[in-house]
């Protein structure tokens, strides 16, 4: 997911802030984005409960949101990406 958004922000960075912008100011879009984001989580990590599924998007905004984007470039997100599921996954086990 991070890393299609940041191919996203590389590619069309006029449409990123578009649509960043867009889905800020609209609460129907963003909220239908953050049950997307739930839904999608639970499939990748077999997790069914709905707080800590909420608790581990809280981890991730640094590397996915758009709001952060121009300070991708500034970060290894590959391996910032790693380092945060790291202390999640420890955490699940």
């Amino acid at each position: 997911m991070s890393e299609s958004k940041y191919q996203a922000y590389i590619r069309e960075p006029e449409m990123f802030k578009l649509y960043t912008t867009y889905t800020d100011r609209n609460p129907v879009v963003w909220t239908r984005q953050i049950e997307d984001l739930v839904r999608s989580l639970k499939e990748a990590s077999g997790i069914e409960d709905e707080e800590q599924l909420h608790a581990i998007l809280l981890a991730f905004p640094w590397l996915s949101s758009p709001a952060y984007a121009e300070r991708w470039f500034l970060i290894d997100m590959k391996r910032e990406l790693e380092g945060v599921w790291k202390l999640i996954e420890s955490g699940l086990e």
